[in-house]
């Protein structure tokens, strides 16, 4: 019988027919070989060397998983688990007190963002809300302050048996309307410079009227054309008699300015219209 691996000594004693089924290899004598459906002349003590340490290896791994199996059971997740288990393990470090004082802040500061955002949401609507409602008072104001002036100038105008088509317009350019301090609203004239007048009559320290600034506006050269010198001195209801007007008639032309301020109280009670 061949032997594998033989020696210089055994090769040279072998027949020489014999010595050509050898090949030299590392100072030794191998048996040459072929493979033949899988079978093959191989160094088996390193096969089994490298058997015997996949088997280890194997048997390692096999205890392994079977401890992590029983150590992860009944857990779906283990991933999430193991992050939990280090999550833990970082907590044995924590100091509470920095802990504490961490939430504490972070906490605060989602507060105080809180209240920042509604601050400023609401001062905004506040702001909104303000803007709309002092736009309205202007408005309201406005409109207050034309039909007070206009009111006071048609009646003034009226029974000084002026014009108001012609006058009411110079009357609401030297007039304003102010508040008192109860809260009431009057009329007052001013000069050229914006300041209230004072009532022309000898010592008196009152505010000029409209009924006063009338007066004095028909004793003007220029503007004593817009009166009626026939009724300069009447009342309105006597000038209501020259425009073919019935006095008390409920019914009132719209084209007798003079005619309508002799009737505003009237007209507002609902006592005449105006057609």
């Amino acid at each position: 019988m061949l032997k594998a691996i033989i020696t210089a000594d055994e090769h040279k004693a072998l027949p020489a027919d014999v010595q050509g089924h050898y090949t030299e290899k590392d100072g030794k004598h191998v048996l040459d070989v072929g493979a033949v459906d899988g079978m093959e002349l191989a160094n088996t003590v390193n096969l089994k060397s490298a058997l015997q340490t996949e088997r280890g290896a194997k048997e390692t791994a096999e205890k392994k998983a079977k401890e992590l199996t029983t150590k992860f059971e009944g857990i779906d997740d283990p991933a999430a688990a193991i992050e939990a288990m280090k999550k833990v393990a970082e907590m044995g470090d924590w100091d509470p007190d920095k802990k504490l004082a961490e939430a504490k802040t972070q906490f605060e500061k989602q507060l105080s963002d809180k209240y920042a955002n509604m601050e400023k949401s609401l001062t905004k609507k506040h702001a909104d809300e303000t803007d709309v409602l002092t736009k309205r008072l202007e408005t309201q104001r406005g409109q207050l302050q034309k039909s007070l002036i206009g009111s006071a100038a048609v009646k003034a105008i009226s029974e000084a048996g002026g014009s108001a088509e012609l006058l009411l317009p110079i009357v609401e350019r030297q007039a304003q309307m102010r508040e008192l301090d109860d809260g009431q609203f009057v009329v007052e004239v001013l000069d050229a410079e914006g300041k209230a007048r004072i009532s022309p009559e000898s010592g008196s320290t009152a505010a000029m009227t409209i009924s006063e600034l009338i007066a004095e506006l028909k004793q003007d050269e220029k503007f004593g054309r817009a009166f009626d010198g026939s009724s300069a001195s009447g009342s309105g209801a006597g000038r209501t008699g020259g425009t073919g007007v019935k006095p008390g008639s409920k019914v009132l032309p719209k084209g007798e300015p003079a005619v309508l301020g002799a009737n505003l109280e009237r007209i507002a009670k609902g006592e005449a219209v105006v057609e």
